[in-house]
């Protein structure tokens, strides 16, 4: 949800989003990505990547996750 309140202001500054589209795009991507998970998924996977992804701290490099995220039980599930 904090994630998609902060868009409108993503926004509002018109002298810079041109700077900022990237930004702008990764920020809708994810919070769609993460809508989607939340609707369709397990709680613990969509909890885990709103974490990893949107949460503060949140890392851009593929594979980073915060501390606390239960990565056997997102692996067990994979291979169900």
């Amino acid at each position: 949800d904090r994630a998609i309140k902060q868009l409108p202001d993503m926004f509002r500054d018109t002298d810079t989003v041109e700077y900022r589209a990237r930004q702008i795009t990764e920020k809708l991507a994810l919070s769609l990505q993460a809508s989607i998970l939340v609707q369709n998924g397990n709680a613990l996977i969509s909890d885990s990547f709103i974490q990893a992804r949107l949460g503060d701290g949140s890392g851009h490099v593929y594979g980073i996750l915060p501390t606390g995220i239960d990565c056997k039980a997102i692996i067990e599930r994979s291979n169900l």
